[in-house]
């Protein structure tokens, strides 16, 4: 091979070589988030993890995820109007009409105002996840601590306000007072919380909460107090209270505590709740009342049971 087709040769390669680290870092290079957004969430769908193309993001303090990606998995139609900068979403009478930086709705000819406007990256729409979950019917709950949003379930209600009573009920991520509730919610409410429907007055629910304590009070109206419907989990399921509950119920017969800072470990009388603090595979975290350091308990022992909760003694409906 003469000099000239050495030359030709090594440069053809160098070339080539530089074209392929391009691609390989293209690749390998995460998704381009604008100034004010953070990736989002992992999404589940009935227990399937999504998988897309372009990932969920938070926008405006708000979950974004992709509209086509949701819609279609659940058996709805999607059209693009290029023109108009509109997506519509239909299934059977269903009907949702969105447009690129417009916060109104239409919802079956009505108008609704969202908290953040769609917006458009990467082709795709993007509109809140909290407004979607609910249009479509699903049970939504948040995972803060893994990053990861649940599809759990077709969100089912009953009919009549007298069926919502003595139902079992978690709270959601969301389900704080609106900001114009006149009704007292529960002390300290939070998600997680857990307890049951004494009684349903319009999109309110009067809920009396499980509250572990260590000397049992005279007044337990602090547990007491009404939360948005829409954002309470009606008849929870196990993979439910295990995404979300803070409560376990320790079970009834003697149960083996190891102390969270010395390690001991220490057979009690169990049949007590206990607020969860942490979470692992085999074992939870449980707030020890009275000043005592907390404790671990397998899962076997702290289970997700209240079918037993009747409610805290002292109300009268």
């Amino acid at each position: 091979m003469s000099l000239k087709e050495k030359c030709f040769a090594q440069g053809r390669f160098l070339w080539i070589l530089g074209c392929a680290l391009v691609v390989l870092a293209t690749l390998g290079a995460p998704r381009q988030v604008r100034a004010g957004e953070l990736p989002g969430p992992e999404i589940y769908l009935h227990g399937e993890k999504l998988v897309s193309d372009v990932a969920p993001l938070i926008h405006g303090d708000r979950t974004m995820v992709p509209l086509r990606l949701l819609s279609e998995k659940l058996g709805y139609e999607v059209t693009w109007d290029q023109e108009g900068q509109r997506v519509a979403v239909i299934r059977g009478g269903e009907e949702l009409v969105f447009q690129i930086g417009k916060r109104e709705v239409t919802h079956n000819g009505w108008e609704e105002t969202l908290d953040v406007a769609p917006i458009l990256r990467e082709d795709r729409t993007f509109v809140p996840l909290r407004y979607i979950g609910e249009r479509f019917g699903q049970v939504v709950l948040w995972d803060h601590e893994h990053r990861r949003v649940h599809f759990t379930r077709d969100r089912v209600e009953p009919k009549k306000e007298e069926d919502f009573k003595y139902r079992l009920v978690l709270i959601n991520d969301s389900a704080l007072p609106e900001a114009n509730s006149k009704k007292r919610a529960p002390e300290q409410l939070q998600a997680g919380d857990v307890g049951i429907v004494l009684k349903a007055e319009g999109e309110e629910l009067f809920v009396d909460l499980i509250r572990p304590v260590g000397d049992l009070p005279e007044d337990w109206s602090f547990a007491r107090g009404y939360v948005p419907r829409k954002n309470v989990i009606l008849m929870p399921t196990p993979q439910e209270y295990e995404i979300l509950a803070t409560v376990t119920f320790v079970r009834e017969g003697k149960v083996t505590l190891e102390d969270a800072v010395t390690g001991e470990k220490e057979v009690v009388d169990g049949n007590f709740y206990a607020k969860v603090k942490k979470k692992e595979e085999n074992r939870l975290l449980i707030e020890r009342p009275g000043g005592a350091n907390d404790a671990w308990v397998s899962t076997e022992d702290g289970q997700y049971y209240f079918e037993n909760f009747t409610g805290n003694p002292g109300w009268e409906e």
